[in-house]
Order: C-alpha cells, then sequence, then structure tokens
C-alpha cells in the first residue's frame, strides 16, 4: 500500500493536529488543533473532516510558497478601524522586509508600541474611525492613565494619531484627527540619580533578607547596563568568560541587536553565590547562622571587598 499520510498532520497528546515548520510559521502559519480522530483495527486515525481541513491549509501554504494571493476571511471589515490597523502592521512589516530586516520576534512584539497601544483600542475596533469623538479618546486616555501609567496613556494617543495619518492616505479617515482637541502630554522624564554605592546597599539589603534572586539580578543590571526584562530572560548559556573576567551575550529585547554585558566580579560572586557555584555561599543559604556568623561568611561579596573609586558611576533611575 501507498503512503496517503497527509503533510504536517500529526497525532499529539490525543489530538490531531497540523503543525506548520519554522519556515511556515514565519509566514504567519500557526499551529491547528483538529480533533481526536477516529479508532480503526486498534489504530487512531484522522477522520474525514480533520482530513479535510488539513488538505486545506496544505493548498493554502502551497499557494503562499508559490507566492500567489490567497484570499481570505478578514477579521475585521474593510474600512473599519480594525482593519486600517492590520494593513498599517502589514505595511510596517513588508518595509522591514525591503530592509532585510527579520520578522519581530514575540519578545519585541511584545514591546512594541502599536500592539501595546491596540490593548486599550481594540474594543472600537468595528467602528468606523470617522465615528471616534475626541471625547471618546479623552476618556480611553483617562482611563488607561489611571489603571495603568501615565506613559502608557501617552503611548496610546500616540500610536493614534500615527494611525489617523495613515488611514488618511488609505482615503478611509476623513477630516482633521479627533485627538488633536486635547493635549496628550508626555510625562516627565526620570530625574532620579543612583550611585554604585547605592546599588551595593540594595543588593547587600536583599541578600541579607533571603531575597537571593532579586541581589542577583541588581547585581548584573547594574554592572551589565541591561534592563531588568533582558536581565530576567538570561540564561547559563549566554554567559561566556575570558581572561578579563564574564560576560553575557544577549539580544536586546526591543530592538534585536546584538550586545555584550560585562560582569565585575563583585556581580560574578553575588550570580555564583545565588546560582550555587560558590560552596561558601551555598552552605550559607542552607544553613542557619548568627548575625555574626552571615557577616562573616557574606564579607567577601559587599562593596567593602573593593575600593569605592574602581566601580562608581552614576545612572539615571
Amino acid at each position: 500500500m501507498g503512503d496517503d499520510r497527509i503533510r504536517y498532520l500529526v497525532f499529539v497528546n490525543g489530538r490531531w493536529r497540523w503543525r506548520p515548520t519554522k519556515t511556515m510559521r514565519s509566514k504567519g502559519f500557526r499551529i491547528r488543533t483538529l480533533g481526536p480522530g477516529v479508532v480503526v483495527n486498534r489504530v487512531r486515525l484522522p477522520a474525514a473532516a480533520e482530513k479535510a481541513e488539513a488538505v486545506r491549509l496544505n493548498d493554502e501554504w502551497d499557494q503562499t510558497r508559490r507566492c500567489r494571493a490567497v484570499d481570505r476571511v478578514p477579521k475585521y471589515q474593510p474600512g473599519s478601524l480594525g482593519h486600517c490597523y492590520q494593513r498599517a502592521l502589514a505595511i510596517r512589516a513588508k518595509a522591514r522586509h525591503d530592509k532585510g530586516l527579520p520578522p519581530l520576534t514575540k519578545e519585541q512584539e511584545s514591546r512594541d508600541d502599536w500592539r501595546r497601544a491596540w490593548i486599550h483600542l481594540e474594543w472600537s475596533a468595528d467602528c468606523d474611525p470617522n465615528t471616534v469623538t475626541p471625547e471618546i479618546l479623552q476618556q480611553i486616555r483617562g482611563d488607561v492613565a489611571s489603571e495603568v501609567s501615565q506613559g502608557e496613556a501617552h503611548r496610546v494617543i500616540k500610536v493614534w494619531r500615527a494611525l489617523w495619518k495613515k488611514m488618511r492616505a488609505m482615503k478611509v479617515a476623513i477630516g482633521e484627527d479627533p485627538s488633536l482637541t486635547f493635549a496628550n502630554s508626555a510625562p516627565d522624564p526620570r530625574q532620579g540619580v543612583w550611585q554604585h554605592q547605592d546599588a551595593l546597599r540594595l543588593v547587600q539589603r536583599a541578600w541579607r533578607q533571603g531575597y537571593y534572586g532579586l541581589a542577583a539580578v541588581i547585581a548584573v543590571a547594574w554592572d551589565t547596563m541591561l534592563s531588568p526584562i533582558d536581565v530576567r530572560q538570561l540564561t547559563a548559556g549566554q554567559r561566556v568568560r575570558d581572561d578579563q573576567g564574564a560576560l553575557f551575550f544577549v539580544d536586546r529585547a526591543k530592538t534585536g541587536r546584538a550586545a555584550a554585558g560585562t560582569l565585575s566580579r563583585w556581580s560574578s560572586a553575588i550570580l555564583d553565590a545565588y546560582l550555587g557555584e560558590d560552596q561558601r555561599c551555598a552552605s550559607w543559604r542552607r544553613s542557619t547562622f548568627s548575625k555574626s556568623q552571615r557577616s562573616t561568611l557574606l564579607k567577601g561579596y559587599t562593596w567593602r571587598r573593593f575600593p569605592r573609586s574602581a566601580d562608581y558611576g552614576v545612572r539615571k533611575e
């Protein structure tokens, strides 16, 4: 008998699923859960409806691979706010492709201003953009400012104004932007200044109170100058050592660009102790000591071990 298996149709965790490859996922195809199938002679087989759906998805992929346009049911009606938003995202993605840039990763999408702002605008996706009034937008801004932050509220209106310009170019929006009737002031810039000694004391206090992970994050973030989200996503495989010490090779979560974060002896010692690589501090974490004994064990990993002038710096909050 010939092999009549359908491409990309697999049985996983009690369900037949259409599972695209990595290349197919980069083109927008996603895994599709179909159904449990049927049992014939104690063998689990896909049902007719599941086969038909898998064949349809394969045909859609074949047409996409051959650069043919595929007619899809739009999520939003043409001319609606959501449809214009999707067109704007498609235009941005095509512009990145024309520049030779890869598609946005999940981390980059989660930090993208347009996608973050759309969370607060999606409720009006089916509306005609010309029916949105200044009062509606002002109410949205006020709700976001009170429930999230002033920075997020400013981002929502900023993205709306950029989207309105694109909708006018698409011949959908008519007239002036309704959000121009009120101010969209940016929040005040960060003014807090942190010195290296402040960071050292925070690390020491967090460690002594038992927040070892927090102490390691603060120490690594200070020395590498990476954002907290980048530090939280670091793995042991990204850490390398050379003659000068340890460092991390990372991709920025927001820009996707390669970066390197260096560690000093101080932050390396804190990180090693947190990971249990240093037996002296690892034993301290597992045992109970008096205050004087804890101070003795921790002494080698505090700012007192190094000259203050060696690592001092200034950083904005």
